[in-house]
């Protein structure tokens, strides 16, 4: 019997999401600080779109780390689960 939507795939997926979207902060993080180092020395001025995306990537950060630790929560309140469903204690 294959029961869809395990909790395993939800918990996996939380934790790739987060995962992702801390690829991608980190990735706003180094264009914007690389815009900025640019445009501050080419007119003397801050780049206010570069620094727009290091606050956005920075402000990302936590909420990547929560979904991750979501997901963790998750894989081991199913792993606690299935220990208890089958009588096993490791």
């Amino acid at each position: 019997m294959q029961i869809q939507g395990s909790t395993f795939t939800y918990g996996q997926l939380g934790i790739q999401r987060g995962l992702a979207q801390l690829d991608q902060a980190g990735a706003q993080i180094a264009q914007g600080s690389v815009s900025d180092s640019s445009a501050s020395s080419d007119n003397g001025l801050s780049n206010d779109q570069g620094s727009a995306s290091v606050e956005d990537g920075l402000l990302s950060l936590p909420e990547a780390k929560v979904l991750v630790q979501a997901g963790a929560k998750v894989l081991e309140a199913q792993n606690s689960t299935l220990g208890t469903l089958l009588d096993i204690k490791v």
